[in-house]
């Protein structure tokens, strides 16, 4: 399956949300990251980070970072 649509840092979650359904999971479900190849597994909680970071280009703030 191959997704079109443009993501961009302020639609991204919205579009995790919407066009990959990946909403309404627990934090722990085990989602794939569908630009990887091969698919690239993590938890749910990390795909929106690993999207922004790793395709998009953007680097957190240090501020952000734990």
């Amino acid at each position: 399956m191959k997704c079109d649509e443009a993501v961009n840092p302020e639609n991204c979650r919205v579009h995790l949300a919407r066009a990959h359904g990946i909403s309404n999971l627990p934090g722990y479900a085990i989602v794939s990251c569908r630009w990887c190849h091969p698919r690239r597994r993590m938890k749910r909680e990390s795909i929106l980070r690993h999207t922004k970071e790793v395709h998009l280009k953007i680097r957190r703030s240090k501020t952000g970072r734990k």
